[in-house]
């Protein structure tokens, strides 16, 4: 999801751009542990792929959330 989407952030938390727009995403340590294992995998963001077609939480998704704290850059909105 883009950084600036995301009303919550995560403390280990990583930044990578976006494969198609290069706007910058924000990583949970979910996800880096699946692009650590499949380097092939793309960082799409949540407007450049607003219907992902996963089934399914990566393992640790859940505690992560809350593990979660405000995120101070969040604008309250979305852009289009």
């Amino acid at each position: 999801m883009r950084l600036t989407d995301m009303h919550r952030v995560h403390p280990d938390m990583v930044a990578r751009i976006c494969s198609r727009c290069t706007e910058t995403c924000g990583v949970y340590p979910s996800g880096q542990r699946l692009l650590a294992e499949r380097p092939e995998a793309k960082i799409v963001c949540n407007r450049c792929e607003p219907n992902p077609s996963f089934s399914g939480l990566l393992p640790g998704t859940l505690e992560e959330t809350r593990q979660s704290m405000p995120n101070p850059r969040w604008r309250g909105r979305r852009a289009n």
